[in-house]
This record gives structure tokens, C-alpha cells and sequence, in this order.
């Protein structure tokens, strides 16, 4: 918008004067006849008409802002717009980068206080473990051999070792606990021991953070195992040939009742179907599994104080419940 046009004023006090009015001490101009005397103006004598028709300057003086195109003023208001959005962004950006920085990366795998939630996570955890769905392979002993690609938490737990607060049986302690051959049926050889660390126990639950942290928080102390093998063709037909046994050792009873589901339910989760299970120790949980080639897979858990003991056998063509109800009946009484 551009400013009103300025028009000159005349001195205050001074008289207009009109168009044909001829200057002070000269001869009236002539009038056209057609053209009429001017009539008066209706202004008091001495007051400037100029005054009521021109306002002061400052009442129509406009900013430069204002005088701006259109087109300009929306180019400014988009460049503004867009300068606050990035603004946004970029706040956004490094809130996000610093809870990255800053965040515990334990925190995100809190484990269960209650054991069936952890049994579960357990089962979820092997499964994921094993690309295409091929499952672990179980031994005879009844606990599943890893597969051959880990989960990144047993790299972790590579260099973990039992805790200092842990005082439960080690494995020197474990191993004086396990039978001698006299215990099974005929046929079988001396025994071959073997023991895992903390990291091998992990990877054969399944390799899991949570697997880790749960062993860590019952105070897993120790392990020992000794595998007894038959001659087939030593045993009768059906006959149990493989007999399997691995303690595990905890800070204390509850620990170890704990940790049985956990164990047992790796297996469960593997297809192993439950059965009745004898009545021996503080609690028991007895699992079997057939196989293709007609045999039969057993695993028996049992809890006694802090030791959870696993017996597990195998019968090509046969059952070998009994047999593994047999050992553990005369490991558990003495």
C-alpha cells in the first residue's frame, strides 16, 4: 500500500483562495454567464480546510513489513516454519542418541522371580536358538546337546564363573557322590566322568541370558557327570544299554527345587512327554521320549537338598524306566 499523497498547507490564518479570484487590489475576474458564484465554504474565516482533509504523518506511515509483497511475506513464513521443524528434529535426534549412550543393555532382559515364567523364556529362548526349527539333539542322559550355532549370551557367560557367595557342593564333592557300576545291571563298563562349567551348563539349557542369570541367582556350585555304557550284544534284547548321571550343584535346597522345572522343562520342550514319577527325594519329575528306531529315552530329575540329580537311559527296542527308577532308588538311599 503506498502513502497518501502529500498536498501542500497553507499557512494558518491565511484565506484559500479560490479558482478565478483575482489578487489582492485587482479587478474582479469576469464570470462566465452560465457560471455561477462560488458558494460560500462554511469554514469560519481563518481556519485552514487543509487541516480536516490532510491527518498527520504518523496516523498512515507503514512499516517496511507491511509494505512487503505477498508472495515475499509467505517465502518468510515458510522459511520460518521449516527452520522449526528441524529444530524439532534435531532435539528429537539427540534425546533418542543420548538414552542410546546412557541406557543399561542388562536392563532389558530382567529375569522372572517366578519359576514358571522362566521355564517358559527357557523354551523360547532353545527354540529361537536353532535356525530352520531343528530341535537339540538329547543324550541319553536326558539333557540336550546345543547345536552347533550358539546364542550371543553364551559368549557371555564364556568367562563366567560361580559367584563367591555360592557354597554349594562343587564338583570334587559331586563327583564322590556319584555310584560305581555296582549299581546297575550286568553288562555295563566302569563309568567315564566329565564336568561342565558354568559356561557349558548355559549352552546346554539353551544359551539364554536368562539361563545365565538364573544359575548366577541359585548359586549353581558345581557339576559332575559319569556315563556307564553295555554291549548290546552283552544285554539282553530291550535292554537298557546307556546310563547316564549328572549332578548339579546349588547354594541351597530351594535353590535347587527351583531350578529342576527349569531343567526338566528344556526336555518338555523338546517333545518329552511326562509319566509318573517315583516317590524319591524332596521332589521328582520323570520324562520319556520315543524314538525312531523303536527305543525309548528317559530322564529323571530329583531334588535332595541342594543337589538336583538327572539319571537318564536309553533301551534300543525297549523301556528303560525301570532300570533308571532301579539306580536312583540306590543312589538316593544312602
Amino acid at each position: 500500500m503506498e502513502p497518501r499523497p502529500q498536498f501542500p498547507r497553507q499557512p494558518v490564518g491565511s484565506r484559500p483562495q479560490t479558482q478565478g479570484q483575482p489578487p489582492a487590489g485587482g479587478p474582479p475576474p469576469q464570470q462566465h454567464p452560465t457560471q455561477a458564484a462560488p458558494e460560500p465554504s462554511g469554514y469560519p474565516e481563518g481556519v485552514d480546510p487543509a487541516a480536516f482533509i490532510a491527518p498527520p504523518r504518523t496516523q498512515y506511515d507503514y512499516s517496511p513489513l507491511d509494505l512487503a509483497p505477498p508472495g515475499q511475506r509467505r517465502r518468510r513464513q515458510l522459511i520460518a516454519g521449516a527452520i522449526g521443524a528441524l529444530s524439532v528434529l534435531l532435539l528429537g535426534a539427540l534425546i533418542v542418541f543420548g538414552w542410546i549412550l546412557l541406557r543399561d543393555p542388562g536392563s532389558d532382559n530382567d529375569p522372572s522371580e517366578q519359576v514358571a515364567a522362566v521355564t517358559e523364556a527357557a523354551g523360547n529362548e532353545n527354540a529361537a536358538g536353532n535356525p530352520g526349527g531343528a530341535a537339540s539333539t538329547p543324550t541319553t542322559s536326558g539333557e540336550p546337546t546345543p547345536a552347533a550355532t550358539t546364542a550371543p549370551a553364551a559368549t557371555k557367560a564364556a568367562a563366567a564363573q560361580p559367584t563367591a557367595a555360592a557354597k554349594g557342593p562343587d564338583a570334587a564333592r559331586l563327583k564322590s557322590i556319584l555310584p560305581d557300576a555296582s549299581v546297575l545291571p550286568p553288562g555295563f563298563d566302569g563309568g567315564t566322568d566329565s564336568e561342565r562349567n558354568l559356561a557349558a551348563v548355559v549352552e546346554a539349557l539353551g544359551g539364554s541370558r536368562t539361563a545365565e542369570q538364573n544359575l548366577q541367582k541359585w548359586g549353581w556350585s558345581g557339576n559332575a557327570e559319569r556315563a556307564f555304557n553295555a554291549d548290546p550284544a552283552a544285554v539282553e534284547p530291550g535292554s537298557v544299554t546307556n546310563i547316564t548321571i549328572s549332578l548339579h550343584g546349588f547354594k541351597d535346597p530351594a535353590s535347587a527345587t527351583a531350578a529342576l522345572p527349569f531343567y526338566s522343562d528344556i526336555l518338555a520342550n523338546l517333545g518329552y512327554e511326562d509319566v509318573e514319577a517315583p516317590a524319591i527325594g524332596q521332589h521328582a519329575r520323570m520324562l520319556v521320549q520315543p524314538q525312531e528306531d523303536g527305543g525309548v529315552n528317559v530322564a529323571l530329575y530329583i531334588q535332595k537338598g541342594p543337589v538336583l540329580y538327572r539319571i537318564g537311559g536309553y533301551a534300543p527296542g525297549g523301556d528303560p524306566s525301570q532300570a533308571v527308577i532301579d539306580v536312583a532308588t540306590a543312589m538316593l538311599a544312602n
